[in-house]
């Protein structure tokens, strides 16, 4: 009984100095969507990383499938290099359909969705 009259009292004071916190700070709903919408710029960079990077792990392997396919082509068989090699032209040229993509959908007269504007994507290979 006495252990949860203390996890009840715990929790009234956790909400109680939270709610005393969150009353004192200058926090909106606009500065709360501003802080997402800057996060989004990180996440698309994130992406366009991980894209590279996943495109030239997969290009290695189907490197070393065309091997195994050449030292044994009765294990191997070439769609499965063929198909690896496809999935990491994707993954490479993914970062760079993302504008054209977004103008196709979206309009090129509106204006950023969601705060990714590609910065630092120009000096990768393959941007234009």
């Amino acid at each position: 009984m006495n252990m949860i009259i203390l996890k009840r009292s715990i929790l009234a004071l956790g909400l109680l100095t939270s709610s005393i916190a969150m009353a004192s700070s200058t926090a909106t709903i606009g500065t709360l969507a501003s802080n997402v919408t800057q996060s989004f710029s990180a996440i698309g960079a994130l992406m366009t990383g991980v894209a590279y990077l996943a495109g030239l792990g997969f290009g290695i392997s189907a490197v070393f499938k065309f091997k195994q396919h050449k030292d044994n082509p009765t294990q191997i068989p070439i769609g499965t290099p063929f198909a690896l090699l496809a999935v990491s032209v994707v993954l490479i040229f993914l970062p760079s359909i993302y504008a054209p993509a977004g103008a196709t959908v979206f309009g090129s007269s509106g204006g950023t969705g969601g705060g990714f504007e590609g910065q630092g994507s120009t000096s990768l290979p393959g941007a234009t």
